[in-house]
């Protein structure tokens, strides 16, 4: 089974573990991104929740995370198979990159580093305390035994998001 190494705890530690992914300028760094980030292989393939006719079978993600990110959704499959998580709708992609603010913030969010997934977030909606509590315990135990921290535990609960790095 593959691993986060290290879970960083707060700003301060993501900055140092994952860098920084701002310029000089305060924008996104190219150099940053392609120095971190890689495309991974999907085991299945999943569906733009935004736009479920389009299928994706690769992700970029940050390098620090990507292993054990393909190692918790090969256990997803393993567990529900392709079929069945195309039939029940367990496949949708919320997205990993995204150069945003936390919700509510002024701070970024851990997407901005790639180190964050939405996993089928009609059915794991931000703020929806109901579905913390109905959300596939399957996909909660795939990531958290390997590190992730589940947003469906928070105070405000984000069922669909899976992070490598907590308190922050």
């Amino acid at each position: 089974m593959k691993t986060l190494e290290i879970v960083p705890n707060g700003l301060e530690e993501i900055l140092e573990y994952y860098g920084d992914p701002r310029g000089a300028d305060g924008k996104r760094s190219r150099q940053w991104y392609e120095d971190n980030t890689e495309v991974y292989n999907l085991p299945f393939q999943m569906r733009l929740s935004w736009d479920i006719e389009t299928i994706i079978s690769k992700v970029r993600a940050h390098k620090k995370i990507g292993p054990a990110l393909i190692d918790a959704l090969k256990e997803i499959e393993l567990k529900y198979g392709a079929e069945t998580l195309e039939r029940k709708h367990l496949n949708y992609y919320g997205g990993i990159p995204a150069w945003r603010n936390k919700r509510g913030g002024g701070e970024l969010s851990t997407h901005c580093w790639l180190i964050a997934i939405d996993i089928n977030p009609h059915i794991g909606r931000f703020g929806h305390t109901e579905d913390a509590i109905t959300y596939p315990q399957e996909f909660v135990e795939a990531f958290t035994k390997r590190g992730f921290v589940w947003g469906g535990m928070w105070d405000w609960p984000d069922a669909q998001h899976f992070q490598g790095a907590s308190g922050y």
